[in-house]
């Protein structure tokens, strides 16, 4: 079962959780702490509420944007009293964009892994559309074309190469 804003609410500071999608509403500043890591501070929505979070930067703290769909892959639970207020906040270590929006009344069991999985084959997907793409505009005007299974075989080799360099 996917994992709700209400349910995170209910979870005891320290809890570790993995693999679920949420909203940002509100995307914020962002900030060190004193490990000098950068987060930044966000809202999260989903169908059931809003929760305060914030996210670990890694990518040379290039801020997330409000209303961007995340998949969050690993994060904790942590009591704060931000804004004055005493409540639980989400710190998220590992997250993705989501590609397509995701519905929060979705009912699924997917864990880390499975959404690893699903990522993995959405990048691939674009490598195979990228290479076919390619294979197109080099392609010969005025002639016929046909994707037989030796093209097949080399756009999924190359695929593969390009996700690994094997």
């Amino acid at each position: 079962m996917s994992l709700m804003i209400k349910d995170l609410k209910g979870m005891a500071a320290g809890t570790e959780i993995k693999g679920f999608p949420l909203m940002i509403k509100t995307a914020r500043k962002t900030f060190r702490d004193a490990n000098e890591d950068i987060y930044q501070e966000v809202v999260f929505m989903d169908s059931s509420g809003e929760m305060t979070g914030h996210i670990l930067l890694e990518d040379a703290g290039v801020p997330w944007k409000s209303k961007t769909n995340l998949c969050i892959m690993h994060g904790v639970i942590q009591d704060t009293d931000e804004r004055k207020k005493e409540s639980e906040k989400l710190v998220v270590f590992e997250c993705f964009d989501a590609a397509t929006p995701l519905g929060y009344d979705q009912i699924q069991d997917l864990q880390a892994d499975d959404w690893r999985k699903l990522r993995e084959d959405e990048i691939k997907g674009k490598i195979r559309h990228g290479l076919c793409c390619a294979l197109l505009s080099n392609w010969p005007d005025n002639s016929a074309i046909t994707l037989n299974p030796y093209m097949k075989k080399a756009i999924l080799e190359w695929q593969d190469f390009i996700m690994t360099g094997e």
